[in-house]
Formats: structure tokens, sequence, C-alpha cells
């Protein structure tokens, strides 16, 4: 998928979630709030899409969590 393409898909997302959000709050939000939302939307996106660019394979496993408990034996 070229870098344009990939833009206008993240677009198209912000833009379809930020209508829905309008949509089912009307009223409820400031022109200046709306494009606060739609950047806050699109950070989310490109969150998600490095994330998924992060390639795992079948035998990663997640990293264990070590807490020491104090007073225990």
């Amino acid at each position: 998928m070229s870098d344009e393409s990939k833009v206008n898909v993240r677009q198209a997302i912000v833009d379809g979630l930020a209508s829905v959000l309008v949509a089912r709050y009307p009223g409820r939000f400031s022109d200046e709030q709306v494009e606060q939302i739609r950047r806050q939307i699109g950070q989310l996106v490109e969150a998600g899409e490095r994330l998924r660019a992060f390639h795992l394979t079948n035998s990663d496993e997640p990293e264990p969590i070590f807490r020491a408990v104090l007073g225990q034996a």
C-alpha cells in the first residue's frame, strides 16, 4: 500500500469515527473540540498502525512480570 493510500485510509477512519461521535452527541461539541477530537483519533489510529507493523512470531511470548512482595517467605 502506498503512503498516499495509507494517509487516505487513515483520514477516512478519522472522518468516520469523528462523524459518528458528533452524530451520537449532537450539539455537545464546539468546532474547536471536534478538531481536537479528530487529532486525538488520528493519534490513536497511528498508534494502532505502529503496533500492527511490529511483527511477532508464533513463539513470541509476553514478558513475565516480577513483583517482589516484602515480608513473605
